[in-house]
This record gives structure tokens, sequence and C-alpha cells, in this order.
């Protein structure tokens, strides 16, 4: 099983709540309830379900957020999409 990675302290959980509730982005949502449950001091795997992630992916989500923040919580369209 991989090392769990260190979520940057720039915001609080009751932070990732009021983001939450402000996003109109139901994957960003998810998202950031999982980085508030792991910021609540529940594993990755624990904080994963909120957002229906498999285990590795909440620490793809923290290093998502840790190195570009709440943005690159949401799902972009693909250029080919567009």
């Amino acid at each position: 099983m991989a090392k769990a990675v260190e979520l940057k302290e720039s915001m609080s959980a009751d932070q990732f709540r009021a983001e939450a509730a402000k996003t109109k982005d139901p994957n960003q949502t998810r998202r950031l309830l999982a980085l508030d449950a792991i910021r609540d001091g529940k594993s990755q795997a624990s904080g994963s379900k909120p957002a229906a992630w498999i285990p590795q992916t909440p620490r793809d989500g923290v290093h998502a957020f840790n190195n570009h923040g709440v943005d690159k919580l949401i799902n972009k369209t693909p250029p080919s999409r567009q």
C-alpha cells in the first residue's frame, strides 16, 4: 500500500466545507468533502468514501490540491470535446 501524502496546511476542514457549499460542480464538491474528512483526521481510505474514490484516488486528490489548489479539483472538459 502506498504511503499517505500529507495534505498541506493552507485550508482548515471548515474552509473545505465552505468551498464545497459554494461550488456548482458536484465532482469538486465530493472531492472537497473527501479532503475535509482527511483534514479532520480520517485516513485517506475513509476520506475516499464521500467522493466515491478508489483508495489511490485520495492520494491523487491531495497531490492535485497541494500543487494547484481548489480549482484543480474540477473536472475539465478534454480539448477534443469542447
